[in-house]
C-alpha cells in the first residue's frame, strides 16, 4: 500500500513548472535524431505532482515573487505472508534543496528498526539506505516533509541568439553536459514518440518559445494521472 498526500499550509497559490520541464525535454528530443527517453512507475512506489493545465507564456512578462508552504506525507506499507529477511532499501524521499525550495523539516520513520545512512547520487539527490537485521512480516516507511517555495513562479530565462529559432544546434560543451539525456534509453522501433514531438514543429524555423508553449499544451492534453487502488501497486 502506498499513500501520498500534499497539503498546502498557507493560501498562496503557486504555479507548477512540471509541463514546462517536460516541454523542454521534448524539445531536446525533437532536435536529436533517435532520441527516446521515458519514465517508468515501479510497483511499491508513488510519484505525485500538482500541475497547471498548460503554460501561459504571457505570465513570463509579469515578474513577481510568491511564497508557498506545503507539507508532503508519503507512506509505504508492505505485508508478507511469513517472516522474511529484508535486503537494504534505497529511499529517495528527501526533496533536493535550491534557492527557490527551502527544506524546513524532514522526518523519516522505518519499521522494523533499521540503520539509516545518507549519501548523494550523481544528480545531487540525498539518498537514504535502510539496512535491516532479523526477520519481519511487515515493512512500513513513512516520510514527512515541510517546504517553503519562494521566487518567481515563471522566471525569465534568456535564450541564446543561436537558439531563438528551431532547429538549433548545441555546442560541443553543451552536448557533453547533456550526457545521458542525449542517448536513447528505450526502444521505439516505430518512432512514435519522436513523431509526436515533431508534430508541434510548424514551418521551417519556428520560434523556440512558441514551440515550447505548443509542446507544453500538448503534454497537458495527452497525459493524465490515474489512481491505482489495486494491492501491490
Amino acid at each position: 500500500m502506498v499513500q501520498c498526500s500534499i497539503t498546502q499550509i498557507n493560501k498562496t497559490i503557486v504555479r507548477n513548472r512540471f509541463f514546462c520541464c517536460i516541454a523542454t525535454t521534448l524539445l531536446i528530443l525533437a532536435s536529436i535524431p533517435g532520441w527516446h527517453r521515458c519514465s517508468r512507475h515501479r510497483p511499491g512506489t508513488s510519484d505525485q505532482c500538482v500541475c497547471t493545465q498548460g503554460v501561459n507564456l504571457d505570465s513570463l512578462q509579469k515578474p513577481h515573487t510568491t511564497m508557498t508552504q506545503i507539507r508532503i506525507s508519503h507512506t509505504t506499507v508492505y505485508h508478507y505472508r511469513s517472516a522474511v529477511s529484508l535486503n537494504p532499501h534505497r529511499l529517495m524521499l528527501r526533496p533536493r534543496e535550491s534557492r527557490e525550495l527551502q527544506l524546513m523539516s524532514h522526518t523519516l520513520k522505518v519499521s522494523p528498526d533499521a540503520m539509516i545512512t545518507w549519501a548523494h547520487d550523481v544528480s545531487g539527490n540525498a539518498v537514504a539506505t535502510a539496512s535491516f537485521s532479523g526477520e519481519t512480516d511487515a515493512l512500513r516507511i513513512e516520510s514527512n516533509v515541510e517546504l517553503d517555495l519562494t521566487g518567481n513562479p515563471w522566471p525569465i530565462f534568456n535564450i541564446a541568439a543561436t537558439a531563438l529559432n528551431f532547429p538549433f544546434f548545441y555546442s560541443n560543451d553543451d552536448r557533453a553536459d547533456l550526457g545521458a539525456l542525449a542517448i536513447q534509453q528505450y526502444l521505439d522501433p516505430m518512432g512514435r514518440l519522436q513523431k509526436w514531438a515533431r508534430s508541434f514543429v510548424r514551418g521551417t524555423a519556428p520560434d523556440t518559445l512558441e514551440l515550447l508553449k505548443a509542446i507544453s499544451h500538448g503534454v497537458s492534453e495527452a497525459l493524465q494521472y490515474e489512481v491505482r487502488e489495486s494491492e501491490g501497486t
